[in-house]
């Protein structure tokens, strides 16, 4: 796990535009690597990469993952699909 923020520089009056922090996970065995990122506003939501729902549902590693990411709190996965963008993934809750 590592902790993560990313920001701009803030205004004249201490606002950002962007403001992001959160813990990156990743899961590897063998040839296979499950990246997973969990934002401090949204705990309970793990956004796992590269893998898609279906993709995710038939793998091992994803499924331990998402057993991991339960245990710190995680109740909603989403996976990433080129082409709509991240896709809730109930198999995985």
């Amino acid at each position: 796990m590592e902790h993560f923020r990313d920001a701009d520089d803030p205004d004249e009056n201490g606002e950002y535009s962007y403001y992001y922090e959160g813990n990156w996970f990743t899961f590897e065995e063998g040839d296979e690597t499950v990246a997973a990122t969990v934002y401090v506003d949204e705990a309970d939501v793990a956004y796992l990469r590269p893998l898609t729902c279906e993709q995710a549902q038939r793998s091992p590693l994803a499924r331990a993952a998402a057993a991991h990411l339960r245990d710190r709190g995680v109740t909603t996965f989403k996976c990433y699909d080129e082409e709509t963008g991240y896709q809730y993934c109930p198999d995985l809750d």
